[in-house]
């Protein structure tokens, strides 16, 4: 999705680069357009229920982020077991390799945030 705003230069209105116009500005007929067009597209992407009574994108697309950034853990540890566990068995090497090379790639995609927290203790997100 972020990649289409962004090839039609739309992208601010998820950032908040593109603040909302009042009322009377002769922008905002344009804005609600954009925006309630928006608001249908992730509204068909997820569980509309979610998003029943939205009427900013941007906010919907801020509670979408809230609700899914960070929520990768489950999945990182999944590909830790999976490449702790792999074994070539009766796999060519090169099957094998590719196995666990896709398990590395995503992993390095997911890979968790390493905080610290006002103690100066670090821990992973």
């Amino acid at each position: 999705m972020m990649i289409a705003l962004e090839a039609r230069d739309k992208l601010g209105f998820l950032t908040g680069e593109v603040e909302i116009p009042t009322e009377n500005s002769t922008s905002y007929k344009q804005w609600r357009k954009v925006n309630s067009t928006f608001i249908s597209w992730i509204m068909n992407a997820m569980t509309s229920e979610i998003f029943v009574f939205a009427k900013d994108a941007k906010v919907s697309w801020n509670e979408i982020k809230e609700s899914f950034e960070g929520s990768n853990g489950l999945r990182v540890y999944d590909l830790r077991r999976k490449i702790y566990a792999a074994r070539q068995g009766m796999d060519t090497v090169s099957k094998y390799y590719n196995t666990l090379k896709s398990y590395w790639d995503e992993l390095r995609i997911l890979k968790p945030s390493v905080v610290q927290n006002t103690d100066g203790e670090e821990r992973m997100m």
